[in-house]
C-alpha cells in the first residue's frame, strides 16, 4: 500500500469515527429534547388537573345557588369529570415514564418518592370523582336535600385533591431537572470525545499530508518545466500540432495549427476540435470516423480537404494519437509515439493523465497536386471517354486507342493504321474542311487543328465527333514530324440536340407543331410571299366551342383525348399530299416544306397554314371542309361529345410584315365567328379591329358603370292567357309576374342597348357581377311592391342567369343572401336559363337542382332554339318552359312552328310545367297562344319593359278592371 493510499485510508477511518460520534451525539441530543417536551407536558397536565378539580368545586357551588338550572349544572359537572379522567390517564403515563427513566439512571430513591406522590394523588382523585358522581346522581334525581349534601361533600374534597396535584407537579418538575442535568453531563462527555477525535485526525494526518503535497508540488514543477520544453519544441514545429482533451476540446495549439485553421493559435483552446476544422473549411471524407475516434480514444490517420475563402483547395493529413489515460487502449500504442522527455515522468504518470489526443495536421497540398496531376494525365482519356490518336507525318501511320475505335464501332485489328484507310472513313463533305484546318495549324502552331468530322461506322451510319490535335515533334528545321490529339464523340449529343429541337417545336400532347414552330412557319410564309407575290397563303385560326365544358364535366383526361382526336382529324382532313411536319417549319429557303401545316398553339386553339392557295375562296372552301370534319361527334370512352370549331381566316390579300400581326388578325376573325353564332368561319376584315376596340372600350366603361351605379333594372309584365269572362278571348289584363331586365344609362351616350354590352359582359366575366346586381335589385324592388301594392303587386319575379353565373361557385350563397336581404318567399323567385345550357351541361343541371332545393323556381328560356328535344324535357329540373319569340312570330303562317309550339305546350303541361309565350306583339298572336292553351304570355302587346314606378302604375291600372269585374 502506497503512502497516498495509507493517508487516504487513515483519513477515511477517522472521519468515519467522527461522523459516528457526531451521529450518536445528535441522537442523544434529540432524546434530550423529547424528554424536555415530555416534562413540560407533565407539568402542564398537573396544573390542568388542579384547575379541573377547582372547576368541579365551582360547579358544586353553583348547584346550591337558588335558581340554578339542574340541566345546566349536570352538563357542566359531567364535562369537568370527563376532563379530569382524561387528564388523569395522560398524567399517569407521563409520571410512569419519569419513573422508568429514574430507574434506568439508577436513582431508585427519587423514583420511590415520585411514586408516593403519585399514589397519594390517586387516592384523593378517586374520592373526588366519587363525590362528583354522587352529585350527578342527586342532580338527576332532583332531590334538594341530597343535592346540597353532595355539593358540600364535593367542595370539601376538591381542596385536598387540588393540593395533591400541586405536590405531584412540583415533584415531577424536580425529577425533570434532575434527569436534564444527567443528560447534559453525558452530552458534554461525547462532545469532548468528538473534539479529541478531530485533534487526533490533525495530528495523525496533517503532517503526512503536508509532506505528500510538498513532494507532489516538486513533481508537478518538474513536469511543468518538461512541458514547457516540449511546448517550445511543438510551437516551432512546421506541422500544425494541437492537444485535444478527452471531451473533444482543444487544450493547446501551436502557431502552425492556427495558420492552417485560419485563426490565431491562442483562440483555439476551449473550442471543439471538430468545430475548429469545420469553420476553417476542413472536411473529412468520412466525418463519422473522426467523431468515432474522438469518442473511443483510438488512433486515426485521415485525409482532409480544406476549402479556403478564395475558393482554392488544400490537401491535409490528420494524425490523431491518444496521449494515454482511460480513453486509450493498449492496442493504440504505436512504436516511436512517445514524446521526448515523456519517459522521465516515471511514476508521476503520462503526459496527459486524464486522457486526450495529440493532433498533427500536415499540409499535403503540393504532394497531392503532383499525384493528382500525374493521375489525371494517366487516366484522363479513359475516365473522360475520349479517344486519342497519334499521326506520324513521315510514314502516314496513324495510331489510336481502343476508346477511339469503340466510338466508331470497330475493334482493334479490324482497321490498319494507314492514312488512306482513315481518309476512306471520312465523309466526303468533310475532307476539304479537314485539310484546311490542318494547313492552318501547320502554318501557325498557335492555332490548334480543330474540326468536326463524320466517320462511317460498320453499319453504314455516320459517327459525329470533334478532333483536336497539335504538332508534338518537329525536325531541327522546324518541319512537323508527329501530331497527337483527342477525339470526342458527339453522336449522341447531336442526336439529343435534334431531339430537343424537335421537342422545343412540337406539342407534347398532339405531336403537332407548337406555338413557336407555327409562328416561325407563318413568318417564313410571309417572307416568301413578299419575294414571290404570286404564291398566296392563308392562316386559319381555330378555337373549339364547348371545350371547357368537356373539361369541367368529363375531366381533363377527356379534354386531352378530345384534343388528340381533333389533331388526328386535322391531319386526315388536309388534302392528299399535305403533311403535318413539326420539324419542317424551321428549315428556311426553297427546300422548306411548303405543304399545308397544322399546329396547336395552346389550349383548344389550333392553326392551319395554307400555302399556295389561289385566294380567299379557296381558303374558305378548305375552312368549310375542316369544319364539316371537325363537327362530327367524338367518341371519348363511353361518351359522345359534340364540339364545333370557330375559324378566323387571314389571307395574303391583306399583307402583313410579321407573324404576330397575322396571328392577331386571325384571332380577331375567330372571335368574330364566335360572336356570329359559333361553328362557322369569318374572314378578317380591317373593320374588325374597330369592333374589337369598341368591345374593349365598352368593357372598360361597363366596369366604371358598375362602380358608378349607372345600371338599372326594368321589368316586363307576364300576363295570363286564360279566356276572359263572358266568352271573350284575348289578353288577360291581370299581371301574374314580371321579368327583370338590365339597362345602362351612359352619361354621354344615353341608353346603351343590352345587345351591345351584355355579350361584352359575358366575354369579360363581368356578367357575374352584373347578374348579382340585377338579382339583388329586383328582389328588393319586388319586396317593396308586395308591401305597397298589396293584391295588385306582381305574383312572381323572373331573373335571367348566364352560363358563367351558373358555373360560379358562389351562386347558391348569392341567391340565399338576396332572398334573406329582401325577405321574399323563395317560391316567388324564378331563375331563367337557356335551353342549350340546361340540356347539355351536366354541371349546370346539378347546380339547377341545388337552386330548386332552395325553393326557387327554374324556367327554361328560348325553348326550341337549343339542342334539346321534347323527348328529354322530363330530364330537365325546370318548372316553366318559355317558347322562344322566333316560334311565336311564325306560328300564324307556319304550320311547322305552330305544331312545335302545340307539342311543347302539351308535353310541358303533361309534366306539370307552366308555359310562357315570348314576344307576343299582336292580338292575333295572343289569341293563337290562348287557343293552344299556353298559360302565360309576354311581349309588347301588353307592355314594354318598364321602370319600377311605371310598372307599379301599370299594375294598379290593370287591377282596377279586375276588381270591378269581381
Amino acid at each position: 500500500m502506497g503512502p497516498h493510499q495509507r493517508i487516504r485510508l487513515g483519513m477515511l477511518v477517522l472521519l468515519c469515527l467522527v461522523a459516528l460520534a457526531s451521529g450518536i451525539q445528535a441522537w442523544r441530543f434529540d432524546g434530550l429534547e423529547r424528554q424536555r417536551l415530555s416534562d413540560l407536558r407533565l407539568h402542564s397536565l398537573a396544573l390542568a388537573v388542579n384547575s379541573t378539580a377547582q372547576a368541579m368545586a365551582w360547579s358544586a357551588a353553583r348547584t346550591q345557588q337558588a335558581g340554578a338550572l339542574p340541566g345546566e349544572s349536570l352538563a357542566r359537572l359531567q364535562q369537568a369529570l370527563d376532563h379530569s379522567r382524561s387528564e388523569a390517564l395522560q398524567l399517569d403515563a407521563l409520571v410512569q415514564g419519569q419513573q422508568r427513566r429514574l430507574l434506568a439512571a439508577g436513582d431508585g430513591n427519587e423514583a420511590s418518592s415520585l411514586g408516593e406522590a403519585l399514589e397519594q394523588w390517586h387516592r384523593l382523585r378517586e374520592r373526588l370523582w366519587y363525590r362528583a358522581e354522587a352529585l350527578l346522581v342527586a342532580i338527576e334525581a332532583q332531590q334538594p336535600a341530597r343535592l346540597t349534601a353532595a355539593a358540600q361533600a364535593l367542595q370539601a374534597q376538591a381542596e385536598p385533591a387540588s393540593h395533591a396535584g400541586v405536590l405531584l407537579a412540583g415533584r415531577a418538575a424536580a425529577v425533570s431537572e434532575l434527569l436534564r442535568q444527567a443528560e447534559l453531563s453525558h452530552w458534554r462527555v461525547w462532545s469532548a470525545v468528538i473534539v479529541g477525535l478531530l485533534v487526533l485526525l490533525i495530528l495523525l494526518l496533517g503532517e503526512p499530508t503536508a509532506r505528500a503535497v510538498q513532494r507532489q508540488h516538486r513533481r508537478l514543477r518538474e513536469q511543468q518545466r518538461q512541458m514547457a520544453r516540449l511546448a517550445r519544441v511543438a510551437q516551432r514545429n512546421a506541422h500544425g500540432t494541437a492537444i485535444i482533451q478527452s471531451d473533444g476540446r482543444v487544450e493547446w495549439a501551436n502557431a502552425a495549427f492556427g495558420a492552417l485553421c485560419l485563426q490565431p493559435a491562442h483562440q483555439a483552446p476551449g473550442q471543439e476540435f471538430v468545430d475548429v476544422l469545420q469553420r476553417a473549411g476542413i472536411s473529412a471524407s468520412a466525418p463519422a470516423t473522426l467523431l468515432a475516434a474522438l469518442a473511443s480514444g483510438a488512433r486515426l490517420r485521415a485525409e482532409l480537404r480544406q476549402t479556403l475563402p478564395d475558393g482554392t483547395q488544400r490537401g491535409l493529413e490528420l494524425d490523431l494519437q491518444p496521449l494515454g489515460g482511460a480513453a486509450a487502449t493498449p492496442g493504440d500504442a504505436v512504436p516511436g509515439d512517445a514524446l521526448p522527455g515523456e519517459a522521465q515522468a516515471g511514476a508521476a504518470g503520462e503526459i496527459c493523465p486524464s486522457g486526450g489526443f495529440i493532433a498533427v495536421l500536415i499540409d499535403r497540398t503540393e504532394q497531392l497536386q503532383r499525384e493528382e496531376t500525374a493521375a489525371l494525365l494517366a487516366h484522363t482519356v479513359d475516365a473522360a471517354g475520349v479517344g486519342t490518336w497519334q499521326w506520324d507525318l513521315r510514314d502516314g501511320r496513324l495510331q489510336c486507342n481502343d476508346r477511339f475505335l469503340a466510338m466508331l464501332g470497330y475493334r482493334r485489328g479490324e482497321l490498319d493504321n494507314s492514312l488512306n484507310t482513315w481518309l476512306g472513313l471520312l465523309h466526303p463533305d468533310d475532307r476539304k474542311a479537314w485539310r484546311a484546318a490542318l494547313d492552318i495549324h501547320l502554318q501557325d502552331p498557335s492555332m490548334p487543328c480543330r474540326m468536326e468530322l463524320r466517320l462511317r461506322r460498320p453499319d453504314g451510319h455516320w459517327a459525329v465527333g470533334q478532333s483536336c490535335g497539335v504538332v508534338i515533334e518537329r525536325s531541327s528545321s522546324g518541319r512537323a514530324r508527329r501530331m497527337a490529339g483527342i477525339h470526342i464523340d458527339l453522336t449522341e449529343q447531336v442526336q439529343m440536340q435534334a431531339m430537343l429541337r424537335h421537342a422545343a417545336r412540337t406539342d407534347g400532347l398532339t405531336q403537332m407543331p407548337n406555338r413557336a414552330a407555327v409562328f416561325d412557319h407563318v413568318q417564313q410564309v410571309i417572307d416568301r410571299a413578299a419575294q414571290r407575290p404570286e404564291e398566296g397563303y392563308a392562316v386559319l385560326f381555330m378555337d373549339f366551342d364547348r371545350f371547357k365544358q368537356v373539361n369541367d364535366t368529363l375531366g381533363h383526361g377527356a379534354g386531352d383525348e378530345l384534343l388528340r382526336q381533333i389533331a388526328q382529324r386535322l391531319r386526315s382532313a388536309l388534302r392528299t399530299g399535305d403533311a403535318v411536319r413539326p420539324g419542317a417549319a424551321h428549315q428556311p429557303g426553297p427546300a422548306a416544306d411548303r405543304s399545308h401545316t397544322a399546329g396547336r398553339i395552346g389550349g383548344d386553339e389550333f392553326v392551319v397554314v395554307l400555302e399556295g392557295v389561289a385566294g380567299r375562296d379557296e381558303a374558305c372552301a378548305i375552312a368549310q371542309r375542316l369544319m364539316d370534319v371537325l363537327a362530327a361527334p367524338y367518341r371519348i370512352g363511353t361518351h359522345s361529345v359534340h364540339s364545333t370549331a370557330s375559324i378566323g381566316i387571314v389571307t395574303s390579300e391583306h399583307p402583313a410584315n410579321d407573324a404576330h400581326t397575322v396571328m392577331r388578325d386571325a384571332d380577331t376573325a375567330m372571335y368574330e365567328a364566335k360572336r356570329n353564332g359559333r361553328g362557322r368561319y369569318a374572314v378578317f376584315d380591317p373593320d374588325m379591329h374597330e369592333r374589337v376596340a369598341r368591345t374593349l372600350a365598352i368593357e372598360g366603361e361597363l366596369r366604371q358603370a358598375l362602380a358608378r351605379n349607372e345600371l338599372f333594372v326594368v321589368y316586363q309584365p307576364v300576363v295570363g292567357l286564360q279566356p276572359l269572362p263572358g266568352g271573350a278571348r284575348g289578353a288577360a289584363p291581370s299581371p301574374l309576374g314580371v321579368e327583370a331586365l338590365v339597362r345602362w344609362r351612359h352619361p354621354q351616350r344615353g341608353l346603351v342597348s343590352p345587345a351591345e354590352f351584355v355579350p361584352v359582359a359575358e366575354e369579360s366575366g363581368l356578367i357575374v357581377e352584373l347578374g348579382l346586381f340585377v338579382l339583388r335589385a329586383a328582389c328588393l324592388q319586388f319586396a317593396d311592391w308586395q308591401r305597397t301594392l298589396g293584391a295588385a303587386a306582381p305574383g312572381s319575379l323572373a331573373v335571367n342567369l348566364s352560363p358563367l353565373q351558373l358555373r360560379t361557385a358562389g351562386l347558391i350563397a348569392g341567391v340565399q343572401a338576396c332572398l334573406a336581404d329582401s325577405g321574399i318567399a323563395p317560391a316567388t323567385l324564378q331563375l331563367e336559363v337557356t335551353e342549350s345550357l340546361a340540356a347539355q351541361d351536366d354541371a349546370a343541371r346539378e347546380r339547377l337542382r341545388e337552386l330548386k332545393a332552395l325553393g326557387v323556381r327554374i324556367a327554361l328560356d328560348d325553348f326550341g332554339t337549343g339542342y334539346s328535344s321534347l323527348a328529354c324535357l322530363h330530364q330537365l329540373p325546370v318548372d316553366t318552359v318559355k317558347v322562344d319569340r322566333s316560334f311565336v312570330v311564325h306560328a300564324e303562317t307556319s304550320a311547322y312552328h305552330r305544331a312545335l309550339i302545340e307539342a311543347t305546350i302539351r308535353v310541358a303541361q303533361t309534366l306539370g310545367m307552366d308555359t310562357v309565350a315570348e314576344g307576343i306583339e299582336t292580338t292575333s298572336q295572343a289569341a293563337l297562344m290562348q287557343a293552344l292553351h299556353c298559360d302565360r304570355g309576354q311581349g309588347y302587346l301588353y307592355a314594354r319593359p318598364l321602370e319600377s314606378q311605371a310598372l307599379a302604375e301599370w299594375c294598379l291600372q290593370r287591377a282596377a278592371p279586375v276588381a270591378q269585374a269581381a
